[in-house]
């Protein structure tokens, strides 16, 4: 008898849904700290991370964090670093500009996360 392997698109069905980390890219971050905060009344510590800098992307990391429910953090982070941090150019504003993040160390850490149910 042959077992036949699962296909890339059945192993991608079976592959965890989760990300912790929704970054999007914003003009004015101030001004959109205002608007999810004041707003829409979601709990945040305001920016943070002015500290931070990449010395290799050249990205800042000052940046707004929600944590909003079921512990998903909502990022909100200046256009030019996202796209500095993704060594990308800068170009107009885009609604393709957010990132999707799973926190981990490895390659290896991040399969075992995204793969593994009982994460």
């Amino acid at each position: 008898m042959q077992v036949r392997q699962p296909g890339a698109a059945e192993r991608i069905s079976r592959m965890n849904a989760r990300s912790f980390f929704i970054t999007l890219a914003v003009d004015d971050l101030d001004r959109s700290l205002a608007f999810y905060r004041d707003g829409l009344g979601w709990p945040t510590e305001g920016i943070v991370g002015q500290e931070f800098h990449d010395e290799v992307t050249g990205a800042d990391g000052t940046i707004a964090i929600f944590t909003l429910d079921g512990g998903l953090l909502l990022t909100l982070y200046e256009r030019t670093n996202l796209a500095k941090d993704a060594s990308l150019p800068a170009g107009p504003p885009s609604s393709t500009e957010f990132s999707l993040g799973i926190p981990a160390e490895s390659r290896e850490e991040v399969d075992q996360i995204a793969w593994n149910p009982s994460q």
